[in-house]
């Protein structure tokens, strides 16, 4: 299918974009079936604040998943990373949020949270916790609590923490 197509003064095609679609075949397990059941502590933070922090903190997540902590407490969310490359270097972010529940340290990727924060449908986002090996829901503003069960929901992002010991 072409999308976009610039021709020249003859009419000859010198430039588009085409975009090609395969359909995925095979069995894929029910996408429900990881959304967490047990939310233990939520953190509303604001996405411009956390992507900034973000992207300021996986300059120094060297390893090949850019991993980065983030430690969740009232008021605040921590930011670290390790320089993977043996320096021993470690960069942190602070930033503020609101924060319900017992503080909780979990590894994320910096790569699958960046690409969240794009996709935020508002200025702020809140994450859904469980404990710190749990999948976790972050969700934009269009979210409300009486909007139904959160499996109900269609705009949610599970993401997998990582193992960062």
């Amino acid at each position: 299918v072409a999308v976009w197509s610039q021709v020249d003064a003859e009419g000859d095609e010198v430039g588009s974009l085409r975009v090609r679609f395969s359909l995925a075949e095979g069995e894929f397990p029910d996408y429900r079936q990881v959304i967490p059941a047990g939310i233990k502590r939520t953190c509303t933070v604001k996405v411009g604040a956390l992507a900034t922090a973000l992207r300021s903190v996986a300059v120094s997540a060297t390893d090949k998943q850019s991993s980065v902590r983030c430690s969740f407490e009232e008021g605040r969310l921590l930011l670290s990373a390790q320089d993977g490359g043996g320096k021993g270097g470690e960069a942190r972010a602070e930033v503020e949020c609101d924060f319900d529940g017992s503080p909780l340290s979990t590894g994320f990727s910096a790569t699958y949270l960046e690409a969240v924060l794009r996709g935020a449908s508002g200025d702020s986002v809140t994450v859904h916790l469980g404990e710190a090996l749990d999948p976790s829901i972050w969700l934009g503003e269009l979210w409300r609590p009486q909007a139904g069960r959160l499996a109900d929901v269609a705009d949610l992002v599970v993401v997998m923490p990582m193992r960062l010991d």
